[in-house]
Formats: structure tokens, C-alpha cells, sequence
């Protein structure tokens, strides 16, 4: 856990002789008609070109801007970025993160597109802002920022916090239906809560829909995320899981689809520098206890939850919201910036 009192330098921070250089630029979209057709065409492109070079990337697109972040051996960044400046569907580009260390990103390719109708100066703002505490030498880790800028916090109560990142992450995903959706809806309902939705996808295939809720949970602030379990192997998406401290797994009576999605999970968390602790919702006994075994097997530190129907959502937040109260302070999310940044 890093230490909330001292979130420019945690203890944990990067080695700046490690594995990768790790960048995120922001920039302003020429075309905002068609956001999701030109992600798909800068893939196409990227997925000709990255891999050979061992370059990994996640892109975004939020309120009418891009959001790359691009990790892999120092000379094939730089030339990757010095040609994406000049590519005429963006511009303006700016770096907002620079560090060396792990790969956080663990496939290729993934991208996101948010949906939601905010004006595009307030991702401006952000922007704005992250690049000046960048160049002021002090910056926040990739997984923050790009919560920062696509997915920032809203609640007024957290933003008067110190640290308005340091709020508390849930995943939510589930085995067989939509439940995980469905109780973001309901508790969206209850206490007329924002459900924030939006489109990852990887280097193939179809899209997956992902969402989330903020409330206010004690002194600290809460998301909860409902994830699609076609999107629990992209990149991005598992690099952002990394930040969660627990992972609700929402069971069905189909002993085969639970084994499934523990499988997914194992594999989503592969190679992470940290895995949430995993919590198993079920009605029946006895396919908990298969769920469990299961996970064991994976070596996954999965518990069971107080039985719920997962597909009744008033149970299956009585059943967590006594785990939620047990969580530890959120982490801070502060890096100190990489010496050289101040001479890119």
C-alpha cells in the first residue's frame, strides 16, 4: 500500500533502469464525427507496425481529444511519436506521463471510446493541467492518468480531498448475464447516480461495453466498474484492473461458465504488478464451493461473498457492502517524472 501522505514519491516507484520507456500524449481529434471508425483505422496501421518493433499502445478517445499511451524500447517510442505528431487527424499533441520501468500494458493493442457528452474544453482543462504538473516535476502513474483524463472523479466530495485519485476501485463482472450492468443501473436508480458507459476493444473482434458509478462510501469514494467478459483481456483494460482493490465475480447456475470466467481472470491477471482481491457472489453453495476450488487451482485468492442472487442487484450489494467497509485507504497515485523528461 503507498503511502497516502507522500504521493510525489511512492515506494514503489518505477527504476528508471528498467524494461520499457513508457509515454502518454494527449491531443485534439481533426474528425470528430466518426471517432470509432478512426480508431479502428489507426489499428489497422499500428497492428502493421508495433509488433515488430516491440511496442505495445492503448488509445483512447474522450470529448473530442486522443489519449495514447505507448510503452516499448526507447528508439522505436521516439520514432513512433515523432510520426504520430504528424499525422493531420490530431494535433496539439502533449506529453502528459513519461517514466521507464515494466511493461504495464500486456497486449499490443486496445482503445477506448467514452461516450460521454461532456464539452470538450473540460478535457482540455485536464489536459492542460496534467502537462503543466509534468512539466513542473510531477506526474502520476498511466493508469491514473488516463483515469484522469477519460474517466476522471466528479463527486464535489472527493474533489475537496487531497488527492481526488485516491478514491476506491471495484470490478464487477459476471459469469453468465448482465448482472454487474444491471446493478450499476439499479443503484444508479436508487441514488440517482451518473452510469458513465463506454467501448474498449483489441487488436480483433467485436467491442465490449464497460461502465461505471461514483458515490461517496464512507470518507473516501467509490467506483464501482461493470466489466464485460470479452473485455477483461485487453490491455488496457487489464492494466486498469491492476488499480482495484477487489474484483465482485457474479456466478450463474452453469458450473462450466463460472470455471470460464475464473479462467479469464487468471489469465487477465498474468504478469500483473498487482491483483485485487477476488470475491465470489452465489446463491447456491455448492456452486460456490466449485467456483472456489476452481480458483484455488489457478491460484487465485478468491473468498466467497455472503450468498446473493446475482441476479437480484438489492442482494448483491447487502452481500458486498459489508466487504466494501473492510477496505484499506485507496493508494495515492503520484510518480516522481523521469530526469529526462524536462529534455523531450
Amino acid at each position: 500500500m503507498l503511502d497516502n501522505s507522500s504521493p510525489q514519491e511512492p515506494p514503489d516507484a518505477p527504476a528508471e533502469s528498467a524494461a520499457v520507456l513508457r509515454v502518454v500524449c494527449a491531443s485534439e481529434a481533426r474528425n470528430v464525427e466518426t471517432p470509432y471508425a478512426t480508431l479502428e483505422h489507426i489499428r489497422d496501421a499500428a497492428l502493421r507496425h508495433n509488433p515488430q518493433v516491440g511496442i505495445h499502445a492503448a488509445l483512447a478517445f474522450q470529448s473530442g481529444w486522443f489519449v495514447h499511451w505507448v510503452e516499448g524500447p526507447e528508439r522505436a517510442v521516439d520514432a513512433l511519436c515523432a510520426r504520430v505528431r504528424d499525422d493531420d487527424r490530431h494535433y496539439g499533441q502533449r506529453i502528459v506521463h513519461l517514466s521507464r520501468g515494466p511493461r504495464l500494458l500486456m497486449t499490443p493493442w486496445s482503445m477506448m471510446l467514452s461516450t460521454n457528452p461532456e464539452s470538450p474544453l473540460l478535457m482540455r482543462e485536464r489536459v492542460l493541467h496534467l502537462t503543466q504538473q509534468h512539466e513542473r516535476g510531477r506526474q502520476y502513474a498511466p493508469s491514473s492518468v488516463m483515469r484522469r483524463l477519460t474517466a476522471p472523479m466528479q463527486l464535489p466530495e472527493a474533489l475537496d480531498l487531497p488527492d481526488p485519485e485516491c478514491y476506491t476501485r471495484v470490478g464487477l463482472c459476471s459469469a453468465g448475464g448482465s448482472e454487474a450492468f444491471d446493478l450499476l443501473r439499479w443503484l444508479a436508480n436508487e441514488r440517482e447516480l451518473f452510469v458513465d458507459y463506454r467501448r474498449f476493444a483489441g487488436e480483433s473482434g467485436l467491442d465490449a461495453g464497460g461502465a461505471f458509478v461514483d458515490q461517496m462510501y464512507g470518507a473516501y469514494a467509490l467506483r464501482l466498474i461493470a466489466v464485460a467478459r470479452a473485455d477483461l483481456l485487453h490491455g488496457l483494460r487489464r492494466a486498469l484492473m491492476q488499480d482495484w482493490a477487489m474484483f465482485a465475480l457474479l456466478l450463474c447456475n452453469d458450473p462450466e461458465r463460472n470455471a470460464s470466467l475464473l479462467d479469464r481472470v487468471e489469465e487477465a491477471f498474468e504478469g500483473a504488478m498487482s491483483v485485487p482481491e477476488i470475491v465470489l457472489v452465489g446463491f447456491d453453495g455448492d456452486l460456490v464451493g466449485q467456483a472456489l476450488r476452481h480458483g484455488a487451482a489457478l491460484r487465485l485468492n478468491a473468498r466467497p461473498a455472503p450468498y446473493a442472487d446475482p441476479g437480484r442487484a438489492p442482494t448483491v450489494w447487502r452481500a458486498l457492502s459489508p466487504l466494501l467497509k473492510n477496505i484499506e485507504a485507496p493508494p495515492a497515485s503520484g510518480w516522481p517524472t523521469v530526469a529526462s523528461a524536462a529534455a523531450r
